[in-house]
């Protein structure tokens, strides 16, 4: 080994384990975590399905037009949901998913309930919401709901089947997917067709959505989340999912899973990146074609797309941090997860085995340049070039797995396969230490 090979080896590889030491105790999340949403930032990209997943959001205008030109307060009268249902209906929407919890008796009186499960019923591909409680690994425990402990009941049952459900190699997994508890909607506002689906979700540490469960289970039954359920519905493929170690298989795609069964989401941008129309808009054009009137908005803007309607007003409280917006509204995760399963897919972590050598390989380089440097403003030179690499290497990689920035045009198909995604703080702490 040469004069100098030694002690770059030695230095990077006393780096390396530097690097792995703080990131095993959580010094370095706050960067990674800034880094990551740069990341997300630079890959973000629409993929070939974005066009075809709309949605409806009760913003804050649609509350300032519904008290000013109806009267209405909030909680606006169920019935009023009913004309965005028939909009969609009307304009031949493939799925319509409502993320919008009705668990409680409308103040307005049974009728109220009753018109809109009308609705629900004659509006196809109709997804509904539950919200699954934290699990305590049991799946029959825990928090039982408002319902007095009600579970999933028939109304709400599209048939889910999932494989694997019973092999001891997914015990760890389906522990993890286990719910503690169901709250449901009311009898009269539970849809007597198409699908009940989870909404519940639990950010990272920090606060921010950058992961979703597609699937959970309630008394071992699996229940899909909303993005999902819509899938599953649009695609007729309520029976093709199948549970293994480490992924969820639907159809001919797999879901990378990580051990809270949880996928990393490939965000195609910002919530608005999926076309958005408001609650009010949508009421207005229906009523006004109802009246033979021509409406605010085409109704063939819907025809053969994924509806999902939500809140976006903030005094609704159902804004959620991701990695692109500190306030997207709560319904544009399950989007994002709708469009992952339409589109490019998800992402993957990186498996250790990989990234750690490669941590180790560009530590020992850094340090054998610094050490051939033959002045102190060459090793400075040197940290200044190696840090920007993982970051640079990561994005390099992306249009590789499917999510280049620059492949803008949705009209085409882009690879299937799942991105690998890996930390770049680790890289640049042990190429810095070295």
């Amino acid at each position: 080994m040469g004069r100098r090979a030694r002690p770059a080896l030695l230095i990077g590889l006393g780096a390396a384990a530097l690097a792995a030491a703080l990131w095993s105790v959580g010094v370095l999340d706050a960067w990674e975590r800034a880094a990551w949403s740069w990341r997300v930032r630079a890959a973000a990209a629409p993929s070939a399905a974005t066009p075809t997943i709309k949605l409806i959001l009760l913003d804050q205008a649609s509350l300032d037009w519904g008290s000013r030109e109806n009267g209405w307060s909030w909680p606006w009268p169920r019935e009023v949901y009913a004309p965005i249902l028939d909009f969609c209906a009307r304009g031949g929407a493939r799925t319509v998913a409502f993320d919008v919890l009705f668990t409680e008796p409308s103040v307005y009186g049974v009728e109220d309930d009753a018109a809109l499960g009308a609705a629900m019923a004659r509006t196809p591909g109709f997804v509904g919401a539950i919200f699954l409680a934290q699990g305590d690994g049991t799946g029959t425990g825990g928090a039982p709901g408002r319902q007095g402990g009600q579970r999933l009941g028939p109304a709400g049952d599209a048939g889910w089947t999932c494989a694997g459900l019973d092999e001891p190699a997914t015990a760890d997994l389906r522990q993890a997917l286990a719910a503690g508890g169901a709250t449901v909607p009311v009898a009269e506002a539970a849809p007597v067709s198409g699908a009940l689906a989870n909404v519940a979700d639990t950010p990272d540490p920090d606060g921010v959505y950058r992961r979703a469960r597609p699937l959970r289970l309630l008394d071992g039954r699996p229940v899909p989340s909303l993005g999902l359920a819509a899938y599953l519905l649009g695609e007729g493929a309520a029976d093709e999912l199948r549970l293994e170690p480490g992924r969820l298989l639907v159809g001919g795609r797999a879901v990378p899973l990580d051990a809270d069964g949880r996928a990393l989401l490939r965000f195609a941008g910002p919530a608005d990146v999926h076309e958005t129309f408001s609650a009010a808009a949508i009421i207005q054009s229906e009523l006004r074609l109802l009246e033979g009137g021509t409406p605010v908005i085409d109704p063939a803007a819907l025809r053969g797309c994924d509806v999902l309607f939500g809140f976006s007003a903030p005094g609704l409280l159902d804004l959620r941090p991701t990695p692109l917006s500190r306030v997207a509204p709560g319904v544009a995760l399950h989007a994002a997860v709708l469009d992952d399963l339409r589109g490019d897919g998800f992402l993957r972590n990186a498996p250790a085995a990989a990234v750690w050598p490669a941590i180790a390989l560009l530590a020992v380089g850094a340090a054998a340049l610094v050490l051939a440097g033959r002045k102190a403003w060459h090793g400075l030179a040197t940290i200044l070039v190696t840090l920007p690499l993982p970051p640079c290497s990561a994005s390099a990689a992306t249009p590789w797995a499917g999510g280049s920035r620059w492949c803008r045009r949705v009209s085409r198909r882009r690879p299937r396969w799942p991105a690998v995604w890996s930390g770049t703080t680790p890289p640049k702490a042990a190429s810095a230490a070295s």
